[in-house]
């Protein structure tokens, strides 16, 4: 098996699409991970698992994360956004991108 392939794989065994739901990734950058785990579950046959995958990321520099080597300048924090729509657009009716900071969009699922 993959490492793509991995995760996909444990959150199955766990149980997770059973019911389908909504689910998260929260730190998204270019969508290396949303890309791969809907790839695999649709090389599964197993898309169905996932009603909605929310990318929640605010693609915009920060300086107080100076240590983190993804927080880059705005210009390539749009370029970043622009690759992760383009790679998702054969998944389009399963995403929604969240442009905000990760503890204001957890409220928003408060009530899931």
């Amino acid at each position: 098996m993959e490492r793509e392939e991995m995760f996909p794989f444990i959150l199955l065994q766990l149980g997770l699409g059973e019911p389908p739901g909504i689910w998260v990734e929260v730190g998204v950058q270019l969508a290396d991970f949303g890309y791969a785990l809907l790839k695999m579950l649709s090389n599964w046959g197993r898309l169905s698992a996932v009603n909605e995958l929310v990318l929640v990321d605010t693609w915009r520099q920060y300086d107080a994360y100076r240590e983190d080597a993804a927080n880059v300048e705005d210009r390539k924090q749009v370029e970043n956004f622009q690759t992760s729509i383009a790679r998702l657009l054969p998944f389009w009716k399963k995403v929604r991108f969240m442009q905000v900071e990760s503890t204001r969009a957890a409220r928003l699922f408060d009530d899931l």
